[in-house]
């Protein structure tokens, strides 16, 4: 399994969702065009940003919880993500498997291949099935409080005692782990070695090479620092796939 990051804390003991649905600051930069290869070059407009993301936490009413970390790789751009990944696929997940390893939540999502853009080297095709592992999903709580159950107040023992066995989502830095249904934009790398099981890929960057597709006009990625060539927080399909090409 790749080291991708390094978990500070969870938030276990009565949390709340950190909010994710904030905008953000958008540079006044210039239109720009984006340059490809044997292509003629597409002008792209900036846009405003959204004043709220994409919600994909579940639906189930489980409560949510942020794991901080700190990121071994940080990724700022498509072009970044291109130059490290296998492969780029746009998908739609099938199904998620949620699993513990180390005391840590995984979720295994099998995912089928809608399109794929720039590397086929992996060999795979429209139509297959390709399987990723993310940081985070559903979780069953244990322990809470750790092996002494230390507790400064009498509430906080009576918070822990509730929480103790109950399923809660758990998210890496506000980003959660993509669920059945969503259409989804991926750049991924092979996971090699992982413990998790065999011909698993991850996005590159855990979350970072994880972007939503709510239509082809509007993609958002899950990291708040990746931005387009020109400035903007969202993209489109052909945005996506213009930055891809120019990457080459």
């Amino acid at each position: 399994m790749k080291k991708l990051l390094i978990i500070s804390s969870f938030f276990l003991l009565g949390v709340t969702a950190c909010s994710s649905n904030q905008a953000t600051d958008i540079r006044e930069d210039k239109d720009i065009k984006v340059e490809q290869s044997e292509k003629s070059n597409l002008s792209f407009k900036k846009r405003e940003p959204r004043s709220t993301r994409i919600d994909i936490t579940n639906k189930d009413g489980y409560q949510v919880s942020s794991a901080e970390a700190s990121m071994v790789d940080s990724f700022e751009s498509v072009e970044q993500l291109d130059q490290r990944s296998d492969l780029n696929i746009e998908g739609q997940v099938i199904s998620n498997e949620y699993v513990t390893y180390d005391d840590i939540p995984f979720t295994i999502s099998k995912v089928k291949i809608i399109d794929i853009i720039g590397k086929t080297e992996e060999g795979f095709v429209i139509g297959d099935t390709i399987k990723v592992v993310q940081t985070g999903g559903l979780y069953v709580q244990h322990d809470v409080g750790g092996d002494e159950k230390i507790f400064t107040t009498e509430e906080e023992k009576k918070e822990s005692e509730k929480m103790e066995g109950k399923t809660i989502e758990v998210t890496l830095n506000d980003a959660p782990v993509i669920k059945k249904n969503n259409t989804v934009f991926l750049f991924l790398e092979k996971s090699e070695d992982d413990p998790l099981g065999s011909d698993l890929y991850a996005a590159v960057g855990d979350y970072q090479g994880k972007f939503i597709v709510e239509s082809d006009d509007y993609i958002e990625p899950q990291s708040l620092e990746i931005k387009s060539k020109h400035g903007n927080s969202d993209f489109t399909m052909e945005e996506i796939e213009a930055e891809v090409k120019s990457a080459r």
